[in-house]
């Protein structure tokens, strides 16, 4: 079998200038919201990149630099950074041991690493800006395109449509800009703009004249597509709902042509397979490139004792000491009673603390999975500097802020959560203060 080289990669000389970056400072600034690097620092790294956002200035926020978004989300689904909740603010730091793992893998060990990220850990509708990968197939159909196609095949683009060949039945279209522009970071093809356009690129549909194949698609495309099938691997986004979605499709169409209802392999349920990502690429490579796959974060359920600041405002919140068996159902009961709230309303917690995203774990009495009573502390991989949302009463939409101050893997876990300090008047859950009627006095 014919071996493959991975010599010409820039994306791995840009997520190593990242890196370096990242190195080169004990904390790295970013926002509290939205976790993403301060604008002036995006701008000067951005100068330095081989895929550089040709259109940013020193005020163009995180989401606008397509290869550093990706980069800012790799590192950390990688675990080489993490993000840190401090007084002074929130801060990106490294993970020195994980960075050093990285830095000694070969090229080809380090490029899976990125691939990975991109085909299994990464939230492509965090990368897009949807909540729906609504455009999931015009990629696929894209890259079976160019494992098809022969290195150095180039496809105009007119109006988000590939043009082909007068004899090619199939209609190609061009799925979300930002996740086409990852597959070209991770040389697939290449892609060229267009000229002519005046604005930023942002500003167009698809700023993008002509996709261009690379030799790399003709290698490694199957393979990922056949034996690392996308909804069987990727792990970021929820793709039940569409699933759910195209479900009731097919109920419907077999409903109308009164026939049995079939449901496609890509529908049914499938555990995620117990195997490293890399293997079946393996054999594209000569003995001693592709052995190693980038260790993540242990599954194994820590013990011991955290303690947690759960806050409404800074001069309000209530510190618990938790073991790490209780259950995120005993952590809401907790909160409940520490700030006497009526236990009458559904919540969530969203892990990223960002409020509906896809990282949510919910109250067992709805109807949506994960459920907080199944899942215990310790299987979450907390750590001392690290945020989430306590989300109580969808309507009203009390917004908790709990911060991890600290994980003693040494402490006897206490019986139930534990109330060590409270700070603050419990706000009234309603809203209002109830009013005497004076005609009963």
């Amino acid at each position: 079998m014919e071996k493959i080289s991975l010599s010409e990669l820039p994306v791995l000389d840009d997520f190593t200038l990242f890196l370096t970056f990242l190195k080169s400072h004990d904390k790295v600034p970013v926002s509290a919201t939205t976790t993403h690097l301060k604008p002036a620092d995006l701008y000067r790294i951005n100068e330095e990149l081989h895929f550089k956002a040709p259109w940013a200035t020193s005020r163009t926020l995180q989401p606008h630099y397509p290869a550093l978004h990706f980069f800012h989300e790799a590192v950390q689904v990688l675990d080489l950074a993490r993000v840190h909740f401090e007084a002074k603010g929130a801060f990106l730091r490294i993970e020195p041991e994980q960075v050093d793992r990285y830095e000694l893998m070969t090229r080809a060990e380090q490029y899976f690493s990125l691939l990975r990220a991109a085909w299994c850990l990464v939230s492509w509708g965090e990368l897009a800006g949807v909540r729906s990968l609504y455009f999931q197939e015009d990629v696929m159909n894209l890259l079976r395109l160019v494992a098809e196609s022969s290195s150095g095949q180039a496809y105009e683009v007119e109006d988000r449509r590939l043009v082909l060949p007068p004899d090619e039945q199939r209609i190609f279209l061009v799925g979300s800009m930002k996740i086409i522009e990852l597959f070209w970071f991770l040389g697939f093809y290449d892609l060229e703009r267009d000229p002519t356009l005046t604005k930023r690129p942002e500003s167009h549909i698809f700023p993008y004249r002509r996709i261009v194949v690379r030799e790399l698609s003709r290698h490694l495309v199957p393979v990922l597509l056949e034996h690392r099938p996308f909804e069987h691997w990727h792990e970021a986004d929820d793709l039940d709902e569409d699933s759910f979605f195209a479900f009731l499709q097919l109920l419907e169409d077999a409903l109308e042509e009164n026939k049995e209802l079939t449901i496609p392999e890509e529908l049914e349920e499938e555990e995620m397979p117990d195997e490293p990502f890399i293997r079946a690429f393996q054999p594209l490579f000569a003995p001693g490139e592709l052995e190693e796959e980038l260790p993540l974060a242990e599954e194994a359920v820590a013990e011991g004792c955290y303690t947690l600041k759960v806050s409404l405002d800074k001069k309000l919140y209530r510190t618990f000491e938790i073991g790490a068996s209780a259950t995120l159902e005993e952590l809401h009961l907790a909160i409940q009673e520490a700030y006497q709230f009526d236990d009458d309303h559904l919540y969530a917690f969203f892990m990223d603390n960002k409020a509906w995203s896809r990282n949510g774990i919910y109250d067992p009495r709805g109807d949506r999975a994960p459920f907080a009573d199944d899942v215990q502390l310790g299987e979450l991989d907390l750590y001392p500097g690290m945020r989430f949302l306590y989300l109580f009463d969808f309507g009203d939409c009390w917004q908790f802020e709990i911060d991890v101050l600290g994980f003693d893997p040494e402490a006897p876990e206490p019986e139930e959560a534990r109330l060590v300090e409270a700070k603050g008047e419990a706000p009234d859950q309603y809203g209002y203060e109830e009013e005497e009627d004076e005609d009963w006095e």
